[in-house]
């Protein structure tokens, strides 16, 4: 285990000293950023939480129960910390007739930006009560659960078919989609010659559109910032947004994609990728000014055109820290992390496939790359941009 490791241990207890079950216990930064997620507390309201990094400076707990009030409160330590939760008080109703008997949920996010979801199921007369604290916004979630499967909920509360990402292409005015990657975490289309749809942030399941809530509202947050980082090797945004709950992003393509390419043409020559390592590192700095991860440099979202080398929009961007492993493409742990997503594309350039490890020693390339490729791929000791900037260029 990394000697960093520590299991962080607390209890949640109510105003009379009660254990309260069920509270979500999240780590979040200064600016109240999430970046470690724990279970929720057993039936005696404990709970441990494994962190294997350095705390950010001003880290907090903040914790959150449907039937109680928001806390944020200190890190919990090594020994127990009890955390006493106050009931909620206010109450909010609806009626909405064509939700009867179905499962929903409302998007909670307070003044803080912090997110959460309030989980129910509507009454045979569609009427549904919920605990809900002053200071916070609220929006329903645009699915719910029938028990034949996952429906879709309009803003007016009526429970409709769930519509399909063809169907999501045309209402966005793309009329021609076709399907040009899929994978579980995102989905890819070609809509004209050289303009590509991508939507992320896709449930399968209500359980899937709850657990996705989150992250739409801090791709919500992200998308002007991340998309209005402006850079030649940084492809033209056409379109960005949230339709039905998911995330969108259309953008102007300059050539094949290096996955693509390679497969196609073989792996590239030592000099040409060391020239795709300095023009996509030149970009990187960009999105750190903005306290920003790109999340997404592999072979599948870099581009190869006439000028040279060239990156999809950060949509969704991911603050530096978190790690949105649902809907980003890298692997090894380390989701989000731009130095190991571009380790991982020169690997691929350079050889035609993906980085592997034999006793903790990265698998060699033998094109003189191995001593930069180690450095971004090192799984123990992550490098700083700077530091990486200067291996790269050098």
């Amino acid at each position: 285990m990394n000697e960093e490791t520590k299991t962080l241990c607390g209890k949640t207890i109510d105003e009379e000293g009660n254990p309260i079950e069920g509270v979500q216990v999240t780590l979040v930064t200064k600016k109240k950023h999430p970046f470690l997620q724990g279970p929720k507390t057993n039936t005696q309201g404990e709970f441990e939480l494994t962190l294997e990094s350095p705390l950010p400076e001003g880290a907090e707990a903040f914790l959150f129960h449907q039937d109680y009030a928001r806390l944020l409160g200190p890190v919990p330590g090594t020994t127990d910390i009890t955390y006493q939760m106050q009931k909620r008080t206010k109450v909010r109703g609806a009626n909405a007739h064509g939700l009867a008997g179905i499962r929903t949920a409302f998007v909670e996010q307070g003044q803080d930006g912090l997110t959460t979801v309030i989980e129910k199921t509507c009454g045979e007369d569609g009427s549904m009560q919920f605990f809900f604290e002053a200071d916070c916004t609220y929006r329903n979630l645009p699915y719910g659960e029938r028990p034949s499967g996952m429906t879709s909920i309009t803003p007016a509360m009526e429970a409709a078919t769930v519509p399909s990402l063809e169907e999501l292409a045309r209402d966005l005015r793309y009329s021609d989609p076709v399907l040009h990657h899929h994978s579980p975490k995102q989905t890819t289309y070609r809509v004209d010659e050289e303009t590509h749809l991508r939507f992320f942030f896709v449930p399968d399941d209500f359980d899937e559109a709850v657990s996705f809530a989150p992250l739409v509202a801090r791709y919500d947050d992200t998308r002007d910032p991340g998309s209005k980082i402006r850079h030649e090797r940084v492809c033209h945004v056409s379109r960005f947004g949230i339709r039905s709950g998911i995330g969108y992003v259309s953008y102007k393509v300059p050539g094949p994609s290096l996955d693509e390419w390679v497969l196609e043409k073989g792996p590239l020559p030592t000099e040409e990728v060391k020239k795709m390592g300095r023009e996509v590192a030149e970009i990187l700095p960009l999105f750190a000014e903005q306290g920003l991860w790109h999340g997404n440099l592999s072979p599948l979202f870099l581009y190869k055109g006439e000028e040279g080398y060239f990156v999809p929009p950060a949509c969704p961007a991911i603050y530096i820290g978190e790690k949105f492993e649902k809907s980003h493409q890298l692997q090894e742990g380390f989701e989000g992390d731009d130095l190991f997503g571009l380790g991982m594309t020169l690997y691929f350039a350079a050889t035609g496939r993906f980085p592997t490890w034999e006793d903790g020693i990265l698998r060699p390339t033998e094109k003189g790359l191995d001593d930069l490729l180690s450095f971004l791929l090192n799984r123990e000791t992550r490098p700083t941009l700077d530091d990486a900037l200067g291996k790269i260029s050098g």
